[in-house]
């Protein structure tokens, strides 16, 4: 098997914006949180995925693996690094932030704001800390088409995130809530440093904070 080209996505065309959109999509379809953070509404997945590449594209960091000869995009990588949160800045959040939060069920506004909000802070505050995800590297979204999975994509391109951290000597942090994803990153030599479980209006879930740490890293956990 030829090396894994893992590539760059820093100025994403329409089309890619939308084929990463699309493979976004169809990874977490099924997914509790993806669901719960949407209402279930497919389209909000779209615009949800949408603001997530576009904020990434912008002060963040998208990497990919593209089918050989078409170039379409069949795995992805989404994170942001040091001092840089999602939807953290003004920048980020006018790309559309306050549209799609005003499209949401009213449901899941209040589920957003009343539970999911406060046990997202302390959950972080319990395990690892807000400042600690600021001050290092911070996985959004892994993502690889059901049919090209097993090949190595998603391993490739975290390799290339922890890559990048490791040359700023810093730590990637994640979260995983399901038992197969907690297996993949530990392989890849992720830890587990804390759980908890979320409930939603789509089921509970529970999420482990996962954390990579460089061999040199002043910020071991």
């Amino acid at each position: 098997m030829s090396k894994i080209k893992v590539v760059t996505i820093s100025s994403p065309t329409e089309m890619q914006l939308s084929q990463m959109v699309k493979l976004a999509v169809a990874a977490f379809d099924d997914d509790l949180m993806t669901n719960a953070m949407t209402g279930g509404v497919r389209s909000l997945k779209f615009d949800l995925y949408r603001l997530l590449m576009r904020a990434a594209a912008l002060e963040g960091n998208i990497l990919a693996v593209q089918e050989e000869g078409t170039k379409n995009i069949v795995a992805i990588g989404v994170g942001f690094g040091p001092g840089v949160d999602f939807l953290g800045s003004e920048e980020q959040r006018a790309l559309g932030a306050n549209e799609f939060f005003r499209r949401l069920p009213e449901e899941t506004k209040k589920w957003i704001n009343d539970v999911n909000r406060p046990l997202s802070k302390k959950y972080v505050e319990d395990t690892i800390g807000q400042q600690t995800i600021t001050d290092n590297w911070w996985i959004d979204c892994m993502a690889t088409y059901e049919n090209e999975r097993g090949n190595g994509y998603g391993s490739a391109i975290l390799r290339e995130l922890c890559k990048m951290a490791a040359e700023q000597d810093k730590i990637v942090a994640l979260n995983a809530i399901t038992k197969d994803n907690v297996s993949f990153y530990q392989e890849q030599g992720f830890k587990v440093v804390g759980s908890a479980e979320r409930p939603s209006p789509f089921g509970t879930w529970t999420s482990s904070m996962m954390v990579w740490n460089t061999p040199s890293s002043t910020s071991h956990m």
